[in-house]
């Protein structure tokens, strides 16, 4: 798993500094937000957050049309780590625009950046954010901080993870026996649920997920095939086979 540069450095800080905010701000939202339970309501912008490991953003192809199908491309919004947004500029799925980067060099960086993303959100009108983050604290305070009055991501209902508080309206049950990509669609579906009936609803994620599809450009083709004509001339008498053991940039 390739990490950017800071993200070490983070993992601690949101272990040691992550959890007493999460409680924190869910004792703020026990005074101010609980004595209103939200119901269902309309959907009009929605914002996923997923910082790390975006492999797993490809894995959310399924899930991010499922957005826009509901909302609209121009309505889906993305916050991601600035390292990691290469992978949703390849999937051409939403608006270049519409992708929210926080840079990671520090932890004051990481803190500034942070808050930045949370004022852009806010001033978006930003009304349903999904968490896509299975375990990071960071993840789940800037997705209670947007303000948005629907919330979706994971919860630790029995102690069978880290601690993140109770920052989520649409709280659900990480499912293992489920993939990643149908455990992502049920994420967006839980936004048209009552959060009262959950974890569980009635919704079984589709068997066979469509997955986005690299375009290369043509200037980049012909950067590949000079590549391989140089490293092997008699390339073309047998089609390539290429090897990348390491998984980075």
């Amino acid at each position: 798993m390739d990490l950017p540069a800071g993200i070490p450095t983070l993992q601690r800080t949101d272990r040691w500094v992550g959890a007493p905010l999460c409680a924190i701000l869910t004792l703020l939202r026990r005074i101010f937000e609980c004595a209103r339970r939200p119901g269902p309501h309309q959907v009009r912008r929605i914002l996923f957050v997923k910082f790390a490991e975006q492999g797993s953003t490809v894995l959310a192809y399924s899930a991010i049309r499922r957005a826009i199908e509901m909302v609209g491309r121009e309505n889906v919004y993305f916050v991601v780590f600035e390292d990691n947004r290469f992978i949703l500029d390849a999937m051409e799925i939403i608006p270049d625009g519409n992708v929210i980067t926080i840079a990671t060099n520090s932890v004051f960086g990481l803190a500034t950046g942070a808050l930045r993303a949370v004022l852009q959100v806010r001033k978006i009108g930003i009304d349903a954010v999904v968490d896509m983050e299975f375990l990071t604290r960071f993840s789940a305070i800037l997705t209670f901080m947007t303000g948005a009055k629907s919330r979706v991501g994971f919860h630790t209902f029995y102690g069978d993870g880290p601690y993140r508080g109770d920052l989520m309206t649409h709280r659900l049950l990480y499912n293992p026996h489920l993939h990643t990509s149908q455990m992502f669609e049920v994420m967006v579906e839980a936004l048209t649920r009552d959060p009262s009936v959950l974890p569980t609803f009635d919704f079984r994620p589709s068997e066979n997920q469509p997955f986005a599809r690299f375009r290369p450009s043509l200037s980049e083709v012909a950067e590949i095939n000079v590549l391989l004509q140089r490293e092997n001339p008699r390339i073309g008498a047998a089609p390539p086979i290429l090897l990348k053991p390491n998984p980075s940039d």
